[in-house]
């Protein structure tokens, strides 16, 4: 069990996450203990949910100017510093300057890390 702000699970079950709450392989005893096990799994994911609230926060409550916005789309795409094809700055930037999401209309870096993973 992964959690966190930034959780990857691929197709082939690979789980990256900002942290493991379970990391338990499957076993015969895993099904006896399953109960318990996912029970302190959801407790430590709540324990850690409260820095990540905080960190999101600070990021709704961070004004970006426009400009330092373009900058940081340019940064990523054109200069290379976001292992990332260049083709999809166009797309981060209307995200951003014109998000299809209402909550991200507001020009915040939560703003922008949203049309990064649009």
């Amino acid at each position: 069990m992964v959690a966190g702000f930034r959780v990857f699970i691929c197709d082939n079950l690979a789980f990256r996450g900002d942290f493991f709450a379970i990391a338990k392989r499957h076993s015969k005893k895993l099904m006896d203990e399953f109960i318990d096990t996912v029970s302190i799994g959801v407790d430590r994911v709540q324990r850690h949910f409260v820095p990540i609230q905080e960190r999101v926060n600070a990021w709704q409550n961070h004004q970006l100017p426009d400009i330092e916005a373009q900058s940081i789309i340019y940064r990523a795409f054109i200069a290379g510093e976001l292992e990332a094809p260049k083709h999809l700055a166009p797309l981060v930037h209307q995200e951003y300057f014109e998000p299809k999401v209402r909550e991200f209309e507001p020009r915040t870096v939560w703003s922008l890390q949203n049309a990064f993973t649009t």
